[in-house]
């Protein structure tokens, strides 16, 4: 293979990247949300709402962390260290890399 297209331990993305994409999307969400309602509102209840979706997702967060990361983490580093899959593959950053493979998944899960 190609020494341009390897990659190792010195391509990865900061530690700093993933959280402040998230954070990004959340924040474009909200002002999204704010902005341009899909529905009106009925009842002023926005503070209980939020808590109650805040606590949902966090349990849906344990819950899945729990059950997946036991095959999830052992099959994905089997991927990763064999360079299986189609964005292994890729000749691009491992930025644009990562960025694809959530894109990607996340596709396939809806």
């Amino acid at each position: 293979m190609d020494a341009s297209l390897q990659h190792g331990e010195g391509d990865r993305s900061p530690g700093w990247l993933f959280p402040a994409i998230a954070l990004g999307l959340i924040a474009a969400v909200a002002w999204g949300e704010r902005r341009n309602r899909l529905r009106a509102a009925t009842v002023d209840r926005e503070g209980p709402r939020i808590l109650t979706n805040l606590a949902m997702a966090g349990m849906t967060a344990m819950v899945t962390q729990t059950a997946m990361a036991p095959v999830a983490e052992p099959l994905s580093e089997w991927a990763k260290t064999r360079e299986v899959g189609l964005v292994q593959s890729l000749p691009v950053s491992a930025a644009v890399r990562d960025a694809l493979a959530i894109v990607l998944l996340d596709y396939t899960l809806y």
